[in-house]
């Protein structure tokens, strides 16, 4: 679990690799007329995926905002149950009371000078981390801490709480979380539980355009692959974050988006995309990629990850 902001960010480029079956070589052997044979079919098909696609982020925004008020709903049920003073709750509480609520985990945020640290945690690589660097998000702690009304547009915003997107968890960026932040003045720290991995993925693989573009590739026949590419970071270097000892790449910066790239051809997609960026046309050829002999088509898509 899904679900993504950026210069180009609003422009998605959706690849249709379509294998051509030998027989279908022998008939149309011109690569030209081949391209032309296939090129309005391809473009009703991608229409057909952007709009379906569009129409799956939209219902994968609603669950996550559901799963925010999960969040909220269980911020309360915490603070209901422990201390006012941090100091006074243990790991192995938080713990013991992350199973009972069914949620991954529980963190307590906290004041430190300057920064925003976690000061307690059932997950031990919480413990001790710091918020400072953490842009938007360090900035909605702060306001949560003065009462503000949060500013950012990103995540969800409800009284005295605040749910991040979605995103790569800093402190383990082997795992993916869906947090919320709760305080009403009445704790020395925030309340912060999150979804991880198996919660927020089984969310995604249900509701996200990753589901919507495999149905589509399980019931077009040719269609062996569909990928949506970030075109402002694909082929170049990866934008890696460093934060709290740890290396990862946030998702609105990841090279693809959605979708699998199990045909890569790196260098030449890479010009292409680049191309149709430019004269906001398509681009197809024909290439033997991992022994089928395919016809890759890219188009650009108005979308956006976020």
């Amino acid at each position: 679990m899904s679900i993504k902001k950026k210069l180009s960010v609003f422009f998605t480029l959706l690849v249709l690799c379509i294998l051509l079956a030998n027989n279908t070589l022998h008939y149309i052997r011109s690569k030209n007329r081949l391209i032309e044979f296939n090129k309005k079919e391809i473009t009703l098909v991608t229409e057909e995926i952007a709009y379906e696609v569009e129409n799956s982020k939209n219902s994968a925004s609603y669950m996550e905002n559901r799963m925010a008020q999960e969040l909220r709903t269980a911020s309360i049920a915490i603070q209901d149950s422990l201390p006012a003073d941090y100091h006074d709750v243990s790991n192995d509480q938080l713990k013991r009371l992350a199973k009972k609520l069914m949620i991954s985990h529980i963190t307590l945020l906290a004041p430190a000078g300057d920064d925003i640290i976690g000061v307690k945690s059932s997950d031990p690589k919480e413990i001790n981390i710091s918020t400072k660097e953490w842009g938007y998000w360090y900035t909605s702690f702060r306001q949560l801490l003065s009462q503000q009304t949060i500013t950012t547009k990103k995540g969800v915003t409800l009284p005295h709480f605040w749910s991040g997107p979605i995103e790569v968890a800093s402190s383990n960026p082997n795992h993916i979380d869906k947090w919320g932040y709760y305080y009403d003045g009445s704790t020395n720290y925030i309340i912060d539980p999150y979804f991880r991995d198996r919660h927020v993925l089984d969310f995604e693989k249900r509701f996200g355009p990753t589901n919507v573009m495999n149905r589509f590739t399980e019931n077009l026949e040719g269609v062996l692959e569909l990928t949506v590419f970030n075109p402002k970071n694909f082929g170049k270097r990866n934008q890696n974050v460093y934060l709290n000892g740890n290396k990862y790449i946030k998702i609105k910066d990841q090279p693809i988006w959605y979708g699998t790239y199990t045909y890569r051809n790196t260098e030449r997609d890479k010009k292409s995309i680049q191309e149709v960026l430019k004269t906001g046309k398509s681009q197809s050829y024909l290439a033997e990629i991992n022994h089928k002999k395919v016809l890759k088509t890219l188009v650009q898509k108005n979308c956006s990850k976020n």
